[in-house]
């Protein structure tokens, strides 16, 4: 089954969910009955990773040799949507026609607002002829057309490369991929990749050519490791919300079929480190292909399988048990160690403040974390700029800080208000998780009152979207001598 193009595609989301943690047949997991879902779901051609929206009523799948494809049955695959009836029962497919063309269209993650969704191809042509990552924003409108971002050392991938797959988290920070990149051992292998917004200290946006709100960069892809990559193939990743473990299917040696899905747990934060990866058993796993592996809020399971046939169809079940908490909800950003990313506590000393016009120094180098669109989540990308603030903090026990947060304009101006002091709220949350005092932090709120962009373009909308650092003095009216 894997010489057809659609396998070697790797695209699954991982949900954000407190589901219980995992047991598989002699490895800790229990599953309950494998069932494949109706013929509304499956078709004649190939159903592969589904997909399901955060408030599990819309299952998306992608549909490959089929001939109501966009490119028809010799095509790319496009992507399909389920919605489920007041009976929890699937209802028919439909094609989702802002998010095919020619090429091969993907559902590859959706944010824990379900406001956002992450997909296969670049988008910038009709006919699919470059591959990449986009995003299409709801609003209420509807879903706006896709608009591509950037992965530092593979995105330009040439025409149409199906040697690849993209998996994006729940909190848009970590990009999963299955390429066949220069650390490979056999075939795809698995590689990690960290979120950076398009405007921040780490890249420029002159030359980029691009003007569009949400712009990201990706930083060059970490090979793995060589426990779960091997000399096959590995592909269909899915994370689980704690971010510590990793569901993807391989044809490595010992499996039942062409491909099996194995689970392992990192065990430090360089996610380099990996336990030695566990077979889900014969409860998921069968002689032919398996991959695709999905789990929802409510426990339930979906994964591809070409048991039933020729093609792969949807097949459903539920997470029974576990023996522990696995996969429980994580509360904090990723801290990965070894991803070459630059420091700040590292690269600048911390200042020791000592009079007003130290203060005044300090202030002006500008503090602002960025935020996505109609989002409060903290991302990788503001961690060294938060761990420098808070050494500053710890260094100048006198200095407190003021946290102000703004919006973009997009929205009602209660919502935006609102909106503003969650943002503030989430940092002033992980400061307080690492060790600074509650009574030295100030929360304010301005909505949408402050831009400091213009909130007419994309970029100025995206600077909007932030977070105000701004340092002061302990006690009121207290000045330095």
């Amino acid at each position: 089954m894997r010489g057809i193009i659609h396998y070697r595609l790797t695209l699954i989301v991982a949900i954000c969910v407190g589901w219980p943690s995992l047991r598989a047949q002699d490895q800790h997991l229990i599953f309950g009955e494998v069932q494949m879902l109706s013929p509304k779901v499956n078709s004649k051609g190939d159903e592969l990773m589904p997909v399901l929206s955060p408030d599990g009523n819309r299952l998306y799948i992608t549909r490959g040799a089929f001939e109501k494809n966009v490119g028809g049955r010799f095509g790319g695959q496009d992507v399909w949507v389920s919605d489920k009836n007041e009976k929890g029962e699937w209802q028919e497919a439909e094609p989702v026609a802002l998010f095919n063309n020619r090429g091969n269209n993907a559902v590859v993650g959706i944010d824990s607002g379900g406001k956002r969704i992450y997909l296969l191809n670049s988008y910038e042509d009709n006919i699919g002829s470059k591959s990449g990552l986009s995003y299409s924003d709801q609003s209420e409108e509807g879903w706006s057309p896709p608009v591509v971002t950037k992965i530092e050392g593979i995105y330009n991938l040439g025409e149409m490369n199906s040697l690849y797959g993209l998996n994006v988290n729940e909190l848009s920070d970590v990009l999963l991929i299955s390429m066949n990149g220069p650390y490979s051992m056999g075939l795809e292998d698995l590689y990690v990749s960290f979120k950076f917004t398009g405007w921040n200290r780490f890249h420029q946006a002159s030359g980029a050519g691009v003007q569009n709100e949400g712009f990201y960069w990706w930083s060059p892809p970490i090979h793995l490791g060589n426990v779960v990559n091997s000399v096959g193939y590995e592909i269909s990743p899915f994370l689980s919300a704690d971010g510590k473990t990793l569901f993807f299917a391989s044809s490595r040696k010992g499996g039942f079929g062409s491909a099996d899905i194995y689970y392992s747990t990192r065990l430090d934060d360089s996610w380099t480190n990996w336990s030695a990866p566990v077979n889900l058993g014969r409860e998921i796993n069968s002689r032919a292909f398996d991959a695709y592996f999905y789990i929802g809020q409510d426990s339930s399971v979906f994964f591809s399988s070409s048991r039933g046939g020729k093609f792969g169809d949807i097949y459903a079940t539920q997470l029974m048990s576990s023996d522990e908490d696995i996969l429980e909800k994580r509360e904090e950003i990723f801290t990965p160690s070894k991803t070459n990313i630059p420091s700040l506590v590292e690269e600048f000393e911390i200042p020791t403040v000592t009079s007003v016009h130290g203060l005044e120094t300090l202030n002006r180098i500008e503090r602002n974390i960025l935020f996505d669109h109609n989002s409060d989540n903290l991302l990788l990308k503001d961690l060294d700029l938060l761990e420098n603030t808070i050494a500053i903090l710890k260094a100048n026990e006198r200095l407190n800080l003021h946290l102000i947060g703004h919006t973009d304009e997009i929205g009602s101006p209660r919502q935006n208000e609102i909106l503003a002091a969650k943002r503030a709220k989430a940092v002033n949350d992980y400061l307080v998780k690492s060790g600074i005092d509650q009574s030295r932090i100030v929360t304010e709120s301005r909505g949408e009152s402050k831009p400091i962009a213009d909130n007419q373009q994309a970029v100025g909308r995206e600077q909007n979207r932030r977070v105000e650092l701004v340092f002061g003095t302990v006690k009121e009216g207290e000045q330095f001598e």
